[in-house]
């Protein structure tokens, strides 16, 4: 088993906070993992891009040419980073300020994570935690107390509303049938 993830989106988001996020929990769920980082002028709001490789096999190469999930929290990164997109990856975007225009034979979940973390959490800044939530629905092979380990160590100003982020976003699997 070898699966590749792209999360992108614009400087400030936590884009990467969330990918290392998620490659710890797999480190905790004993696979192989990788967890690579590009984000040249995100801090002036470019976009940004994070890939994470997860295997039970050692990997070698830090690089995929297509993601298995694609995780998008920005038009401007969805756009430039699409090339990673084939026809068996799976498709996360938030659609909070703006719609895909895409045609595409994908699992496509578009879902309004930025104003569901203003409305529940009063602040847009769980939006990553939020989608990865999401997206953990999706990852049968990593443990969910795996996850809930990982949030066990992030400072404790922030540990408990990460959690309840988390697990919003997990229970909004509901929402699109599943």
């Amino acid at each position: 088993m070898k699966k590749s993830f792209l999360f992108n989106g614009k400087g400030g988001q936590g884009i990467i906070f969330v990918s290392i996020i998620l490659a710890k929990a797999s480190i905790n769920s004993n696979f192989f993992t990788i967890q690579t980082q590009h984000y040249s002028a995100a801090q002036r709001g470019d976009v940004i891009k994070s890939l994470v490789i997860i295997s039970d096999e050692e990997i070698y190469y830090p690089k995929t040419q297509y993601a298995d999930y694609f995780i998008s929290l920005d038009i401007r990164a969805f756009e430039k980073y699409k090339d990673y997109i084939n026809q068996n990856s799976l498709v996360i975007y938030d659609n909070s300020y703006e719609e895909l225009n895409v045609n595409f034979n994908n699992k496509l979940y578009e879902l309004p994570f930025t104003k569901y973390s203003i409305e529940n959490f009063k602040t847009k800044k769980l939006t990553n935690i939020i989608s990865l939530g999401f997206l953990s629905n999706f990852l049968d092979f990593i443990k969910l107390e795996d996850f809930y380990k990982v949030f066990d160590n992030i400072e404790e100003k922030n540990r408990v509303l990460n959690r309840e982020a988390f697990d919003y976003g997990r229970n909004l699997k509901i929402l699109v049938g599943g």
